[in-house]
């Protein structure tokens, strides 16, 4: 056998013989009973539960994707239904634009920055309730 000339690999070679020949040695019993003492004090693992955000948000996503599957089969729909929805979408969006016409664009500007402000702190404060929820056992 030719000798390597990576010192690296000869290192490597070397730790893999001494590993394949020297004999096993049982692990000390003061170890053995601090890894048994730690498996012993693991919490245990949380009991999967739905709570009714999860079925809020559920059936929120299939109510748009039953409402993306209408509108892909639009074409089948009765021929009335459309031109009364269009004449409620223009009176809507009439009545839309008359409502805001009077507020000046800085107020509006302040009611979305304080709306949107609102959402994120209500936000923070579910994710800190349930990052700081007891954890009880069931």
């Amino acid at each position: 056998m030719e000798p390597l000339k990576n010192p690296e690999q000869e290192a490597f070679l070397i730790v893999d013989e001494a590993l394949a020949t020297f004999p096993m040695e049982p692990a000390p019993e003061s170890i053995y009973r601090a890894v048994m003492q730690q498996l012993d004090a693991a919490e245990p693992v949380p009991r999967f539960r739905i709570r009714w955000l999860d079925i809020t948000v559920s059936v929120f996503f299939a109510g748009m994707a039953v409402f993306v599957f209408f509108l892909i089969q639009a074409p089948m729909l009765p021929h009335s239904l459309f031109p009364l929805m269009k004449v409620r979408m223009i009176v809507l969006w009439q009545q839309l634009t008359v409502a805001l016409r009077p507020i000046d664009p800085a107020v509006f500007l302040g009611m979305l920055v304080v709306s949107l402000g609102s959402c994120l702190a209500a936000g923070w404060v579910f994710l800190r309730a349930s990052i700081h929820r007891p954890r009880t056992a069931h």
